[in-house]
């Protein structure tokens, strides 16, 4: 349904650099992508590059095999809803939600409307206006209007971001059941790491501007390709290796501690390990298990546990060499593709400059042709 291929844009101000670089998506008709990132990694520059609400320097963008690189937004088949819900205030909640289907001239527009808004639990509160309702209401309202127009593609940009957590769960679940109902293809952007395992069928990891990996939720949390993603999508910890460009991984809750008497913390450890002997230097509470901080030579590892155990108790540490796994950093990927979008624009540049030399050039040769002569 939606395919994005070699995607680059949203230059930096001043600056020749892209934020946006070499994207590659692809998002099957009624699934939910999710790009998961953190904030400043690109991710809305992504969707307004899609929604054609900036201009790519390079790449194309396929709505359902069409091209729609140079399409305007409003042709291309494509709603957005940003996290902020953007109601008209002079409107009430039906009249915000038929807005867009009488500017697509659709006959049944209130119907459709009042439909939406049943769907999204807010039909009782169709007449009142923006400032009558609460948040949570006011992203149900901006949802059933995105919903109404049934888009071909569907664009989420944190919507539930400025919500309270209790709220953001409801609003997700129903989204998620939403969407599945109405067979909804969506794009749904987000730094919250269990929205994005929760809501897409498919995680896009972004890293400075480009995708670091794309994978199925689970896929992605039990084989990282990158250190960058295995710690975007959950806690784990990371052992670089000496080369700098891969590492070991292991998630917190594939660790197991056991408290032991009269035995020092290892002083060294070759990874992965099987068993190594630690001190816990943190304990924190968290939904039911402690989060404990367990300091083994010069490493501070990770692990949850069960057990009830105390800050300076020494722990034997116990792993399964399978449980380990091997990713790379990533970093050294990204340096590549900057090198060659620098070398690129200093081909350009070159380019540039040649052809303004060779202008002026011409340019002096035709004042010598018509300079009068003296004497």
């Amino acid at each position: 349904m939606l395919s994005v291929v070699g995607l680059c844009g949203g230059h930096v101000h001043n600056s020749a650099r892209n934020t946006v670089h070499n994207v590659h998506v692809r998002v099957q008709e009624g699934e939910c992508l999710a790009i998961l990132g953190p904030s400043g990694c690109g991710k809305t520059t992504m969707l307004r590059l899609i929604a054609g609400l900036l201009r790519p320097s390079a790449g194309t963008v396929f709505v359902a095999g069409r091209d729609v690189t140079h399409t305007p937004p409003e042709r291309r088949g494509i709603g957005m809803v940003f996290q902020q819900p953007l109601l008209f205030p002079h409107l009430n909640c039906v009249q915000n939600v038929t807005y867009p289907l009488r500017m697509h001239k659709v006959p049944d527009a209130t119907d459709r409307a009042m439909e939406a808004l049943d769907a999204f639990g807010v039909r009782s509160l169709a007449m009142r206006y923006a400032h009558e309702l609460s948040g949570g209401q006011q992203q149900r309202v901006a949802l059933a209007r995105a919903f109404a127009v049934r888009p071909r593609v569907l664009l989420l940009d944190e919507p539930f971001g400025a919500l309270d957590a209790p709220i953001r769960m409801e609003m997700r679940a129903l989204f998620q059941q939403l969407s599945q109902k109405y067979g909804v293809t969506s794009v749904f952007v987000t730094h919250d790491r269990e929205e994005a395992m929760m809501l897409g069928q498919t995680i896009a990891t972004v890293h400075a501007g480009t995708i670091d990996a794309v994978g199925h939720p689970q896929q992605l949390y039990e084989a990282p390709p990158t250190v960058h993603t295995a710690q975007l999508i959950g806690e784990t910890n990371v052992f670089p290796h000496t080369d700098g460009q891969s590492a070991w991984v292991i998630r917190p809750h594939r660790m197991h501690i056991q408290s032991v008497d009269c035995c020092e913390p290892s002083i060294a450890m070759d990874v992965p390990f099987d068993t190594a002997h630690g001190m816990i230097a943190h304990v924190v509470f968290v939904e039911g298990r402690y989060r404990c901080t367990v300091h083994v030579g010069a490493h501070a590892m990770i692990v949850y546990t069960y057990e009830d155990v105390r800050v300076g108790e020494t722990v034997l540490v116990q792993t399964k060499l399978l449980d380990w796994h091997a990713t790379r950093s990533g970093t050294d990927l990204i340096q590549e593709e900057r090198a060659i979008d620098a070398k690129k624009n200093n081909v350009d540049n070159w380019g540039a400059s040649d052809r303004r030399g060779g202008i002026r050039t011409m340019v002096a040769r035709l004042a010598e042709c018509v300079r009068p002569r003296r004497g």
